[in-house]
């Protein structure tokens, strides 16, 4: 990476509610916002404009819990599926052609679902 780059790039601040110094170290801290990764990207399907994020309007907060508590469970429901096409795609040492023709066995649901997207 150019130093530009590093640059233009900036610094990212982690915080914690941990306010003893003693009780945790800034690489703990960093460990454990890299192991929220995966569920991070899990969500990002909010910021697709296909999802129609901003036209969900909720006005009381118990709404905006159970939209949150679904979103949540169907998340849950999506990645035990990856899971399971995963192991069972290994454990058959079988794969998928993923969007460049090539063959995998860590194919992402989404694919899978669009790969039947012409199934009428």
């Amino acid at each position: 990476m150019k130093e530009v780059e590093k640059v233009k790039a900036g610094r990212f601040i982690l915080a914690t509610n941990i306010l003893e110094k003693k009780a945790v170290i800034n690489e703990q801290i960093l460990a454990e916002y890299k192991a929220q990764q995966s569920n991070e990207r899990g969500f990002r399907f909010l910021k697709d404009p296909l999802f129609f994020t901003a036209s969900v309007f909720v006005k009381k907060p118990e709404r905006v819990e159970a939209i949150a508590m679904i979103m949540g469970l169907c998340l849950l429901v999506y990645n035990l599926a990856q899971r399971k096409l995963r192991q069972q795609l290994e454990a058959t040492n079988k794969g998928v052609k993923n969007q460049v023709k090539k063959l995998t066995n860590k194919p992402t649901m989404r694919w899978i679902f669009q790969m039947f997207q012409s199934v009428h």
